[in-house]
């Protein structure tokens, strides 16, 4: 008997995929002649042979070659950036890209002129861009290769600007004469360094001057950043990452630098943004260069003046103006006096100044510079927004007693920074506004108001109603329900009122260092617990009410468990003092 199989056999033939055909211009000397403007899809894939490496990126290979004659002069933009929101340009399936460019050595590339591995933004991140002063006639070589081996395809986009006449010359003594406007600046062929900057690498020998004589009196704002809303119009088309310096122009070369800014919290990729007071008439020096020094820079230099309101802001704390609620306008620029340093800043501060603050009602006070406040509306950064806001006890000058300080907020928008106590109708209150780093004038509008909390939901939910403690005893806390916000604890994470905290009152009967704890393993006071867990504790003298003077302050400590709080301070016989337990990433 003969055997069978039942079934089906599928047989498949695959057919083996040839290479694509070698690209002629796959060395230099098969380039695609072209000229400007140009959208030049191609594939890397097409590339077998090696050419000259560029000077940047990492393993450049499977390069593709392109010979460009430009028929006008000026500066020219080769990219594999997606450009101009029309497609052109930009990386097909080619995940990173090095483009580069070489003199025409008599039918081959010669010198490197200049080469980029990752300069664009968003999405096209990895494609890359290059600028370089084209002549008339003049061919140039450019190369597109691959990262490490990268492949695939990609559109190389040419296009040529040509600039107006620059306004700027080489250095202070070549400086041309302008006031407000926009001022193209091209540094093709300067060679002579100016003095540093301190806010650049070093000195830069294709730096590029301006005189500027102002036609009025304010706050002059220099940037060739295209979304300023201080001085619009301004651009950076070659080598953006910039510094713009600000001198006076008493002597050339200058010797006071009255600003400098390298990139601004507004601009984009390093360009620029400086403010400084200047006074009608009044000649200053403008510097623009690069960071890095001595590279080639080109774009337009907006200036504008905004003349602002007297400020309400004193030096220091002996001739600040009484104010109340509202919106009012600081400005340091001339300042000279240094006030006691900040907790929340990196010194003391030349720069600072200064506000007696008397409120008309009872409540928790706001002090702010964010414009998207909702506590406070009204304020807003003119110079500087990386400011310090801090509140202090009056009864002295120079004050001894901060009662607050805030860095930036959860709420508000690079380094602007917005500060709340609890404060009593006509007591007083100094309030100091200042830079982080110190020494840089800072200037806009600052917005008090202050918010009536609601009333106590129990015992416990703010100072008015604290529970009290008393020594060698365990007393329970459950904040469930509540509502008022108590004063800012300095560990809390948000920085702000915690409405869920719960408050304790104590008063010492004897004199020494009081622990308070709600660790169940500790040493010193055992018993405690804590849920949720991740706690702050701070204790608060009783002296001033409400209480504004924090004694000490823990987010959890060494010797408990997890993020449960204990903290230690002086007392003494007879006097008050608070507690106050919260969750240290409130809401909870």
């Amino acid at each position: 008997m003969s055997r069978s199989r039942i079934g089906a056999v599928v047989m498949a033939v695959l057919l083996a995929s040839s290479a694509l055909a070698q690209a002629p211009n796959d060395t230099p000397s098969g380039a695609t002649v072209f000229s400007e403007p140009a959208t030049l899809p191609d594939d890397l894939s097409t590339s077998s042979i090696d050419g000259p490496l560029p000077a940047c990126g990492f393993g450049a290979a499977n390069d593709l070659w392109y010979l460009f004659i430009p028929t006008s002069s000026g500066l020219a933009t080769a990219t594999t950036c997606t450009v101009g929101g029309g497609g052109t340009g930009g990386l097909g399936t080619l995940g990173d890209s090095i483009v580069g460019a070489w003199t025409d050595g008599g039918g081959f590339p010669g010198a490197a002129i200049t080469c980029n591995d990752d300069n664009c933004s968003g999405a096209s991140g990895l494609s890359s861009t290059i600028n370089f002063a084209v002549t008339a006639g003049v061919p140039v070589y450019l190369s597109v290769s691959g990262y490490n081996g990268a492949s695939g395809t990609f559109t190389l986009d040419v296009t040529v600007f040509v600039p107006p006449p620059t306004a700027f010359g080489d250095d202070c003594a070549a400086a041309p004469t302008v006031s407000e406007g926009v001022h193209y600046y091209d540094s093709t062929g300067f060679v002579l360094p100016g003095p540093n900057a301190s806010c650049a690498l070093g000195s830069d020998a294709q730096d590029c001057w301006v005189t500027y004589v102002p036609t009025i009196s304010g706050l002059a704002t220099f940037t060739n950043c295209p979304s300023s809303t201080l001085a619009p119009g301004g651009n950076a088309i070659a080598s953006p990452d910039t510094f713009i310096a600000v001198w006076d122009a008493s002597s050339c070369p200058p010797t006071t630098q009255l600003g400098c800014a390298d990139g601004s919290f507004s601009c984009f990729n390093g360009q620029s943004e400086a403010s400084v007071a200047v006074t009608a008439g009044v000649p200053y020096y403008v510097q623009i260069g690069t960071w890095s020094g001595n590279q080639y820079l080109a774009g337009n230099m907006a200036i504008a003046v905004y003349v602002p309101p007297p400020t309400v802001f004193a030096d220091d704390c002996s001739g600040a103006t009484t104010v109340s609620e509202g919106v009012h306008y600081y400005d340091s620029s001339i300042s000279t006096v240094a006030g006691p340093a900040s907790s929340c800043a990196l010194g003391s501060d030349v720069f600072d100044a200064w506000v007696l603050y008397v409120p008309s009602i009872t409540g928790n006070a706001t002090f702010t510079n964010c414009s998207t406040s909702t506590l406070a509306p009204g304020g807003n950064t003119v110079i500087n927004p990386d400011t310090v806001i801090s509140v202090w006890d009056a009864s002295t000058c120079p004050p001894t007693t901060q009662l607050t300080c805030a860095d930036g907020s959860f709420s508000c928008f690079n380094g602007e920074s917005e500060a709340t106590i609890p404060v009593i109708a006509g007591n007083s209150y100094y309030v100091k506004i200042g830079s982080w780093q110190g020494g840089v004038p800072v200037a806009g509008n600052m917005a008090i108001a202050v918010n009536i909390p609601p009333p106590p939901a129990g015992p416990g939910d703010d100072p008015t109603v604290a529970v009290p403690a008393a020594a060698a005893s365990v007393t329970p806390y459950n904040s469930a329900g509540f509502v008022a916000p108590g004063a800012s604890s300095g560990c809390s994470a948000i920085g702000q009122p915690d409405p869920f905290d719960f408050w304790f009152v104590y008063t010492a009967s004897i004199t020494g260092i009081a622990v308070v704890s709600n660790c169940p393993s500790s040493a010193t006071a055992p018993g405690g617990s804590a849920s949720p867990s991740d706690t702050y504790m701070s204790a608060w003298d009783g002296a001033i009410f409400p209480p504004v003077v924090e004694l000490s302050c823990a987010d959890g400590s060494p010797d408990c468990g997890f993020a449960q709080s204990e903290i230690q301070f002086n007392i003494v016989a007879g006097n008050t003092y608070y507690i106050q337990v919260g969750t240290w990433g409130f809401p909870a």
